[in-house]
This record gives C-alpha cells, structure tokens and sequence, in this order.
C-alpha cells in the first residue's frame, strides 16, 4: 500500500506540487481499498459519492441500450474513475462501475475533495487537469468509433490501448467498439 500511494502522490506531484499541509490534509482523507473481480463500484441509479484511484487493477464503465450493456469506459492503473454525473453533478448515475481484475484502490468522497478544494487552491487546479485528462480520453474513444470499419476501430484500440488489449476480455472490447462479440472473434481469427 505505502508504494501504491506514494505512486498516487508522485502522480499528484506531476501535475501540480502540493504544499506539505495539503498533502497531510490528502492523505488522512484517503481510503485504501482491495477489491475482487466483479464487485461494483457503482450502479446505475445511485449517486457517486467518490472518486477513485487505481492503483491495481481494471475497471470499467458500462450502460444498458435496448438490453445490452455497452462498455463507456475502460481503465487500467494510473486513473481515476467516478460517474461523471454522478460525482460532478449530484444525480443518479446512468452508468455502473465494475471491477474486471482484482483491485487496489484509493478513493476520496465528494465531501472531502470539496473541502481540499475550499481550503487549498492546488486542489482545484488538480481536479481541473484529472477531469481535463477524462475529456481528452472520451473524445479519443468517440474519434474511435467515427471509425466506420469495424476492423478500423478494433486496430486502433489494440495500438491505443496495448496493455487493455492484453488484458480486457473480449466481450467488453466488443462492447467498447460497438460491435457484435462474434465480430470480433471472425476478426481475430483473420489476424
């Protein structure tokens, strides 16, 4: 756990150095976590109370359309994960949150980052630049899927994405391409 924060910490660091007493103030809110594969974060309808850090592990986003879980998201170690409107905006998410690998996570809740925000102003600069890095990482998947060749689209994710190549299972890579399981499977028997 120690180097798995001290990694969080020197990822923070990166973006924007934090003053000793912000870091303290940081560390006594966060929570350490170990999952197992298939526990949910989140689900759909509830409200986001926290944000995540992984520091181990795949998670993934996902929402139904017409009886189909379609995967929004995926994320490996080094990210942070939240319902965008359940954290950001206080409303029921649309999403669900699910652990595909055994997990070591961090998290903060929405009332402790809010007071970090209050009391420090790096941690507004922080939050601006986490939630700047998910839009840039949305619109890379949705340039992905304006591919309009299924092969295109699964090419461009195994180069995007190599370590979720390796280690995502077939049925969400599908599911995040937006193309049929068996698609997929035809395309890879091609390779």
């Amino acid at each position: 756990m120690v180097s798995a924060k001290k990694k969080l910490f020197d990822q923070l660091a990166a973006i924007r150095r934090l003053s000793p007493e912000a870091l303290h103030e940081l560390e006594i809110r966060l929570v350490f976590q170990r999952l197992p594969e298939g526990t949910h974060l989140l689900r759909a309808g509830e409200t986001e109370e926290r944000i995540y850090y992984i520091a181990r592990g795949l998670v993934r986003g996902y929402c139904h359309d017409e009886e189909k879980e379609v995967t929004t998201w995926l994320a490996e170690e080094g990210y942070y994960v939240y319902s965008s409107s359940g954290f950001l905006l206080n409303k029921p998410s649309n999403e669900s949150i699910e652990v595909l690998e055994r997990a070591e996570l961090f998290y903060i809740t929405r009332q402790d980052l809010d007071y970090l925000h209050h009391r420090f102003q790096e941690f507004n600069h922080l939050s601006r630049r986490i939630l700047q890095h998910r839009i840039i990482i949305q619109e890379d998947r949705l340039r992905l899927l304006r591919q309009s060749k299924a092969e295109k689209r699964v090419e461009q994710f195994r180069k995007q994405f190599p370590e979720l190549w390796k280690r995502v299972q077939n049925q969400y890579i599908a599911s995040y391409l937006r193309i049929d399981p068996a698609t997929l499977s035809r395309l890879l028997r091609k390779r």
